[in-house]
């Protein structure tokens, strides 16, 4: 979200118009950013770091929330709606360790309780293996314990309702819908990548524009 990448290109607060804002028929913007930011700099110490993975600063959840704030106020004033999404689990990942730990619990709670938001949607408390929160659950986790199974599905199911009482509740299946909790119910979109919505409410795994 907040470092330019020779890999991974612009950083989203730069990209954030031209992968969302200027495309056509969406009411509602989902943001989930932040855990590359906040895990980069983990993976740096290890034996053998990613190039990919430059730069990589210890970056505080201060910065990290200035940056959902310049992405939820750019989505406001294009009318939009716009949905914080909390960080996924990732403990067992490359991208974890103590400053990982403390700054995505800080960003996580910001997102659910800061109001900044229209809504928010808690895929942490819906993606948390049982028996270890801080990890994915074992049953959609990729072999990197970092992102959710290949095909990209997520076995949950999204209940739209107000943005404090918003809860995710599981459901055994391979693909689920994700509404936006407490807003619209236009396409949802995820800056850079695109959630396509089917006539009977379900969601594509998301695909990079």
């Amino acid at each position: 979200m907040l470092n330019d990448s020779a890999w991974f290109g612009e950083r989203a607060t730069v990209r954030f118009e031209h992968d969302v804002l200027d495309q056509k028929g969406i009411s509602t913007v989902v943001i989930l950013q932040g855990v590359d930011d906040i895990g980069f700099s983990e993976a740096a110490k290890g034996p053998h770091p990613p190039v990919a993975y430059k730069p990589a600063p210890a970056v505080s959840s201060r910065r990290l929330t200035a940056g959902y704030r310049t992405l939820i106020q750019a989505a406001h004033s294009k009318g939009l709606q716009a949905v914080g999404a909390t960080l996924l689990p990732f403990k067992g990942s490359d991208h974890w360790g103590p400053h990982a730990a403390r700054v995505s619990n800080e960003v996580t709670d910001w997102i659910r309780h800061s109001g900044e938001s229209d809504a928010h949607v808690d895929f942490d408390r819906a993606l948390a293996a049982s028996s270890a929160p801080d990890c994915l659950d074992p049953s959609c986790a990729s072999a990197d314990a970092l992102r959710p199974d290949d095909d990209g599905r997520i076995p949950c199911h999204g209940e739209r309702s107000g943005q404090d009482t918003g809860t995710l509740k599981r459901r055994p299946t391979a693909l689920c819908t994700v509404p936006a909790v407490g807003a619209g119910t236009g396409p949802l979109v995820r800056a850079p990548l695109r959630w396509t919505e089917h006539s009977d409410g379900m969601h594509s795994p998301p695909v990079r524009e």
